[in-house]
């Protein structure tokens, strides 16, 4: 039997500098495998940031707190569903009284999530549609005058199901750039073109693999790479960032266990450790 995680406990410890490693963030899970809570502290083992949910019998959450005490922010969201375990209504409560409705309605393969304020007006409309794959093909958004402000169009291809092109435009439906996705015989992801209204160019991304299928290299049009490294049981992986200019940006290197479960993570900055305790 698979042992479950109960809880992720994580210590920071930085470098150059004469500091001790201090409990950093815990997060505890149920018996289902859904996060319970997540906790963040600092040095001085002060709570900086609190996230809480809880579910109801079909494991849908139903609540969820999200506070932080650094920057004075706090939100509550109350869900509810209907009998097909859809969600219903989502209510969003802030700082100061202040609170947001977003009501679901689901006609076929559309739903749409209109968002009212607390005098019951409307703020904002989203019309998302899917095909039959329940893969979303059109996703629309308006304001509180029911004007269009932005719109995504996907197309996928029939035989492998991968997004092949996502069009985006903005206000009076004005197509601003258009991505397109290619793929290798493996049906991984080799790369992104972007352009503009006008058919110009105006970012790229490709990405190499070794023969392990494994991402090594993606590189953009503007010169940045973000390069993977891996031992072989691949229970090690370096990720670097590196600008145009080929400056090394950022580094991390993470272990994990047999099991996948994360252990370390070095980075320039700083080192983090994770502990586990399972049910």
């Amino acid at each position: 039997m698979t042992e479950k995680i109960r809880k992720i406990s994580s210590y920071t410890k930085f470098k150059g500098q004469d500091s001790e490693k201090y409990l950093s963030s815990v997060q505890e899970f149920d018996e289902n495998g859904n996060t319970i809570y997540h906790r963040e502290y600092d040095e001085e083992k002060n709570l900086i940031s609190l996230i809480e949910i809880s579910y109801n019998e079909q494991q849908l959450p139903i609540s969820e707190i999200n506070e932080s005490f650094e920057e004075g922010f706090s939100e509550k969201k109350f869900m509810k569903y209907d009998h097909k375990g859809n969600l219903s209504e989502k209510k969003i409560e802030y700082d100061g009284g202040a609170f947001s409705i977003l009501k679901y309605i689901y006609d076929l393969n559309t739903v749409e999530i209109i968002t009212f304020d607390e005098e019951d007006e409307q703020e904002e409309r989203s019309v998302i549609k899917y095909d039959d794959k329940k893969r979303i093909v059109l996703r629309e958004e308006y304001d509180d005058r029911n004007k269009l402000t932005e719109k995504i169009v996907n197309a996928y291809d029939d035989k492998t199901g991968n997004i092949i092109q996502k069009e985006e435009y903005e206000s009076k439906d004005k197509l601003v750039k258009i991505h397109y996705y290619y793929y290798l015989e493996t049906g991984l992801l080799q790369g992104v073109k972007t352009e503009n209204r006008k058919g110009k160019t105006i970012d790229w991304v490709k990405v190499e693999y070794d023969e392990k299928k494994r991402p090594t290299i993606q590189k953009s049009m503007s010169g940045a790479i973000i390069k993977l490294e891996y031992d072989d049981e691949n229970s090690c992986v370096k990720e670097s960032f590196i600008d145009g200019s080929g400056a090394v940006v950022s580094e991390k290197t993470t272990y994990k266990n047999n099991q996948g479960n994360v252990l370390k993570e070095d980075s320039l900055e700083k080192e983090m450790f994770y502990e586990y305790e399972w049910y």
